[in-house]
């Protein structure tokens, strides 16, 4: 067998059927890639070869037609699908009696005639009156009388009005509601349950609840609906157990509200808002981003502790999160209008941790160079305080990284140090 190269660009793929390869690999259809290369897909020696494997499977004859097929099962179907008389007597013969009936028409043969009647142009009930024998065994309007009597027997639960069975009571309660013509509706709600229903003025129907049906049939509101015919729209169980239970509840939550209200007591000196506890008192604070709250936490006797905000007097230990939410500035475009966005405190505690400028942070794990490695406050403020006149980032980290590597080794005196690093 030849092999066929696909002809798609940059492919080199050899086989004697394109078939998978194209379809997986370029995901084109056959008829785009003939159209487009009009090329072969599949060997013509291949294609011989499944032609004679296919004949060769196919060793399962038809006596009647010659057909050929490649097992007993599928002849046997063969045999049962056909609609011709030689086929039907073949296999349905003297030998299987019981498992057929014959046609009076045609001679057909089959274990039911109800769908082979309807090539006649017959129904069930006329072909039988004509030509079906009174005690056959095999008639089939007895035995779909005999279907019809085995059901009645197993759906015990009959309507009264329309005599349709049902299996169980529920079944046939479900029928009842679902059912829309006012007699089936009247058999369920009716003057044994009269505290169960409420019945619509305007067409008789009955339902424990009539909002729903007042506002589909008859688009009516429960208001315009008591208005024009002074009527309830609840049935009086419904109203005393549910609709009142209902009120009820509401009326505890709203009890249990004010009583809520009544333990506030605690009151915002700024905005006056209430609340239960000091602790609840002290987190609105903090929240509120305005300036009158946050000078109830950062007043004038500890200025180092917070920084004011220039737009808006807002005060906080630092203003970076607020002028980026609350003004839409970023902190270089701040620093360069208004100053500072750190109080000194803040500031100083930021030195202290050897993190200014947030050097640290800005570098990740083995980027950074305090990571993994453990300093002294001494050391941490030492490195600190190299970096605060230098405004090259680069330059920061070179000094950063040799600085964390001499202290490390400890082979020269902590002062030579600083003292070189005054010269640079």
């Amino acid at each position: 067998m030849n092999k066929i190269k696909c002809k798609v660009e940059d492919c080199n793929f050899e086989a004697s059927d394109l078939t998978v390869h194209i379809i997986r690999v370029h995901k084109m259809k056959i008829n785009e890639y003939q159209n487009k290369y009009s090329s072969k897909i599949i060997d013509e020696k291949l294609i011989e070869k499944r032609v004679v494997s296919r004949k060769n499977k196919y060793t399962t004859k038809c006596e009647i037609c010659s057909a050929i097929f490649s097992s007993e099962v599928a002849l046997n179907h063969h045999f049962k699908m056909a609609i011709d008389i030689e086929h039907s007597h073949f296999i349905y013969n003297e030998f299987n009696k019981e498992e057929w009936i014959e046609c009076k028409i045609c001679r057909f043969r089959a274990p039911t005639l109800k769908y082979h009647i309807r090539l006649h142009n017959l129904k069930v009930e006329d072909y039988y009156s004509k030509y079906a024998e009174v005690n056959s065994k095999n008639n089939l309007l007895k035995l779909e009388e005999l279907k019809k009597e085995s059901r009645i027997k197993n759906f015990k639960f009959i309507c009264e009005i329309c005599s349709e069975h049902f299996k169980t009571e529920q079944s046939l309660h479900e029928h009842l509601i679902n059912s829309n013509d006012l007699e089936h509706n009247h058999l369920l709600y009716n003057n044994s349950n009269s505290k169960d229903w409420i019945e619509c003025k305007i067409c008789g129907m009955r339902k424990k609840v009539i909002l729903e049906h007042l506002k589909i049939t008859h688009n009516l509101t429960s208001k315009q609906y008591l208005e024009q015919y002074d009527s309830s729209v609840f049935s009086e169980n419904y109203y005393n157990n549910s609709f009142m239970k209902f009120v009820n509840e509401g009326a505890k939550n709203q009890q249990r509200h004010e009583t809520r209200k009544s333990h506030r007591n605690i009151s915002c000196p700024v905005c006056f808002e209430m609340f239960a506890s000091q602790e609840g008192l002290d987190k609105h604070i903090i929240l509120v981003d305005d300036k009158e709250h946050s000078s109830l936490i950062y007043d004038d006797l500890h200025p180092d502790d917070w920084i004011e905000c220039k737009i808006c007097g807002c005060r906080r230990a630092r203003i970076d999160f607020h002028i980026k939410s609350k003004h839409g500035l970023s902190c270089q475009v701040y620093k360069k209008d208004y100053g500072d966005f750190l109080s000194i405190n803040y500031l100083k505690k930021i030195k202290d941790n050897g993190c200014l400028n947030h050097e640290s942070y800005k570098y990740e794990k083995e980027k950074n160079p305090f990571y993994n490695k453990q300093h002294s406050v001494e050391t941490k403020k030492q490195i600190s305080t190299t970096l605060l006149n230098k405004t090259d980032r680069e330059k920061k980290m070179k000094i950063l990284q040799e600085l964390v590597e001499q202290f490390e080794n400890q082979k020269q005196p902590i002062e030579d140090i600083l003292n070189e690093l005054k010269n640079i």
